[in-house]
């Protein structure tokens, strides 16, 4: 959000606050804004409607950035795990030779091609640091997730296809 946004702000702010029977104060209306301002006042306003419709109590910004599309979402999260554990259970069946099938996901195929590279990982992996590297593979998915840019480069439909082969198994 920009400066020029701080009444539109207030305004759904001050709604938001009436519905759930809680009193806006200069210091919540600040924090808020705070917390919220990498988002566009769109967001915040279609954040605070899904909220008004979904929520219970009055959402701690956190709660209304999982409401916006492109917030951290759980859904990203839990997808970004169960990635992480497809990879790390095919590591423990195959091992370090085999290469898992790294098409389902291009953000999995982009980390296990360029920032881990499988085979080199796999081979220097130990069970205690497992947990550790889970957590990294969420991270480094949902901040991927959240920069992915399509490709700049035009190009022929046959040389796109080509050159999608390149960097994998």
């Amino acid at each position: 959000m920009k400066v020029s946004d701080k009444k539109r702000f207030a305004a759904a702010f001050q709604s938001l606050c009436e519905i759930f029977g809680k009193e806006s104060t200069k210091i919540m209306l600040k924090g808020y804004f705070r917390a919220l301002e990498r988002l566009s006042i769109d967001q915040v306003e279609a954040a605070i409607s899904q909220a008004i419709k979904t929520c219970t109590f009055l959402p701690k910004p956190v709660e209304l950035i999982n409401l916006v599309p492109g917030g951290k979402a759980p859904q990203l999260e839990h997808k970004a795990g169960a990635e992480a554990d497809r990879i790390l259970s095919h590591m423990k069946l195959k091992g370090s030779s085999v290469w898992p099938d790294l098409s389902k996901d291009p953000i999995t195929k982009h980390l296990m091609t360029s920032r881990w590279i499988y085979n080199l990982w796999a081979r220097n992996m130990i069970e205690a640091d497992e947990h550790w590297w889970r957590k990294q593979f969420v991270e480094a998915y949902q901040a991927r997730q959240e920069t992915d840019m399509s490709p700049q480069i035009e190009a022929a439909p046959r040389v796109l296809k080509l050159c999608s082969g390149i960097g994998g198994n």
